[in-house]
């Protein structure tokens, strides 16, 4: 009975670090070259209609302000990022303003 009930442990134990492995994998820590806005939806980032009814940022990211991004992708020739920044706010921007930390390079 001993022997199943460490096997259970171990696995269970595997599969912790499968699933943290999982969820932080890609995941790199950037810096803000310049002040950048950042908005709620990936389409408000992508909005290409008239300048007038064009989406507010949600929020904004100053010179120098570190995230870490969570997901990053390319669309329409654009590289976009969805980000989260130390307070836990999270919103997508152009990954193309954002300086890599720690040498990770980003295409």
């Amino acid at each position: 009975m001993k022997g199943w009930f460490a096997g259970l442990i171990g696995f269970v134990i595997v599969i912790g670090v499968l699933v943290i492995a999982y969820v932080t994998q890609g995941t790199w820590e950037a810096a803000a070259r310049n002040r950048i806005p950042v908005y709620d939806s990936m389409s408000a980032l992508t909005y290409q209609g008239p300048a007038d009814k064009a989406p507010q940022p949600a929020f904004g990211l100053r010179t120098g302000d570190t995230v870490r991004v969570l997901w990053d992708l390319r669309r329409d020739g654009a590289r976009l990022c969805y980000l989260r920044v130390a307070d836990g706010r999270r919103g997508w921007s152009s990954c193309n303003e954002l300086q890599p930390i720690n040498g990770v390079r980003v295409d």
